[in-house]
């Protein structure tokens, strides 16, 4: 019987276990790389230093920069595959197959759930009906103007992606497991402090995926947070819905597959603050009356509970850098504020 081929990738450190961490971990084992993760938090965590399980969640492309605008296309398609009944499979061939037990099972697994959406803008001269994704997103459709809410002047529908973060953060931690990736628990207070864990003194690289945290761990001070707050209540909405405001808030209607719909959505720059702001919830549950009046019993939502997280945002935008720190080469992956 033939020696065992030995696995000569480099071994690469990942700090950081919310969604950019553990999604680049799981690229990295794809790869072939030896992977460690290494966080103060993993799925499960409740806290708010732990971004990823507060998000909505669903696919809205949200940025101008083209490089961003590509990863959105490659998520929406990688997520797409995985409801495909073959390769193949054309769009009407994708959208008959989600009722099947074998489209269910994916949701029960990833947390991932195609469901449809409607987006309007309140906004003069803001035409939604060339937006860039037209093309990429499945049943896209842009809405006659009597299909238009009152105050709104464009929209469209499409069907995208609904997640349950906290599902889909388990599915990332198993799949990444599953591939031989091994898991410190520990909080560090600087990047080089990995070199001094148990296996990691002859590590290749370390990949910083630490999101607020990378305001002390990296000394980045441009790192700042943008409080957010959501509602979560029974019942699951008809549609996504998002609508912004001449104001500039932004009402939101976010399926959280198999757990309620999450209603919001604040967006506090600089906020430190972490407990719930009463009006704001008030704020949240008004708007959404008339934004998905199926989820109302006896006049009133059935609340689960509100979320207050802390998106890690970065002046500047998302850092994507390598940098050699003395011995040590480092990859920068944060700063995605609430597009992680």
């Amino acid at each position: 019987m033939g020696a065992e081929k030995k696995n000569t990738k480099p071994h690469i450190a990942v700090v950081g276990a919310g969604v950019i961490g553990l999604e680049t971990s799981l690229q990295l084992l794809t790869l072939g790389h030896p992977v460690t993760i290494v966080a103060a938090h993993f799925p499960g965590s409740t806290s708010i230093d732990y971004a990823s399980p507060s998000a909505g969640a669903h696919w809205r492309t949200q940025s101008d920069d083209l490089f961003i605008r590509h990863c959105d296309a490659i998520t929406y398609l990688s997520w797409l595959s995985l409801f495909s009944p073959s390769p193949s499979s054309t769009h009407a061939e994708i959208t008959a197959a989600l009722s099947t037990p074998a489209a269910l099972a994916v949701t029960a697994e990833t947390g991932l759930a195609l469901h449809p959406a409607v987006g309007y803008t309140e906004l003069e001269g803001e035409d939604l009906s060339d937006v860039w994704w037209r093309d990429l997103v499945l049943d896209f459709r842009v809405l006659r103007n009597d299909e238009l809410p009152t105050g709104c002047k464009s929209g469209v529908s499409y069907t995208t992606f609904a997640i349950d973060p906290n599902q889909y953060l388990r599915y990332l931690l198993a799949k990444c497991e599953s591939l031989g990736t091994t898991i410190i628990r520990r909080k560090i207070s600087s990047l080089g402090e990995v070199y001094s864990l148990p296996g990691l003194e002859g590590v290749a690289a370390v990949v910083n995926s630490t999101g607020m945290g990378a305001r002390e761990i990296a000394g980045d001070r441009t790192v700042y947070p943008i409080k957010g707050q959501t509602v979560l209540v029974k019942g699951e909405c008809k549609s996504i819905v998002f609508r912004q405001t001449k104001e500039g808030w932004q009402d939101a209607v976010i399926l959280r597959p198999g757990v309620g719909t999450i209603l919001g959505v604040s967006k506090d720059k600089g906020d430190w603050t972490e407990g719930e702001d009463k009006a704001t919830t008030e704020w949240i549950l008004q708007r959404s009356a008339k934004l998905a009046p199926e989820l109302m019993k006896d006049g009133a939502f059935e609340i689960m509970r509100v979320n207050v997280g802390r998106r890690p945002a970065r002046e500047g935008g998302i850092r994507v850098e390598i940098e050699r720190m003395g011995d040590m080469v480092v990859l920068h992956h944060y700063g995605h504020g609430g597009v992680g």
